[in-house]
């Protein structure tokens, strides 16, 4: 009987452990893990993410360096990607809508998916999805933009 409540646990560790990495694969924003290159994220978005190309650059700006059309829920968005300048690593991604949404909608769809412990701060609604190393910024009542940036380790 001893023999059979240990294999009983061995498995129930195993699955425990299972579950923990299934969650961890899962982490960061979609299809990417934050510190990726820009080479990396194309290739994790099968082609989708492609170089964004803006005219004018001004010397005060962040500009993406790759954008890919992506779903957030019903709602379409454009994904925004921003690259670390000394290591090259996805440090960002910002949704953007190429048409006007309901706020109040979006508003109500990261609640549905990050719960409705969050703060506001400089009128802009913020989540902390600790399981998934992410911090997630409403901003914008007429733009809705959604920002997806990794937890700080004072957010953790």
């Amino acid at each position: 009987m001893n023999l059979r409540r240990q294999a009983l646990s061995s498995v129930a560790l195993g699955l425990v452990v299972a579950i923990v990495l299934a969650r961890a694969a899962v982490a960061d924003w979609q299809y990417t893990r934050w510190g990726m290159t820009e080479g990396q994220v194309i290739e994790a978005s099968a082609g989708k993410a492609v170089a964004h190309h803006v005219g004018v650059r001004e010397s005060w700006g962040i500009y993406a360096d790759l954008v890919a059309p992506t779903l957030f829920g019903p709602f379409e968005y454009d994904a925004y990607f921003y690259f670390d300048d000394e290591t090259g690593g996805l440090k960002a991604v910002r949704l953007e809508p190429p048409a006007p949404v309901w706020c109040i909608d979006v508003l109500k769809a990261l609640m549905d998916r990050y719960g409705t412990d969050q703060e506001t701060l400089d009128g802009k609604t913020v989540w902390r999805d600790p399981v998934n190393n992410n911090r997630i910024t409403l901003s914008g009542f007429s733009t809705c933009r959604v920002k997806y940036q990794p937890l700080a380790a004072a957010d953790r």
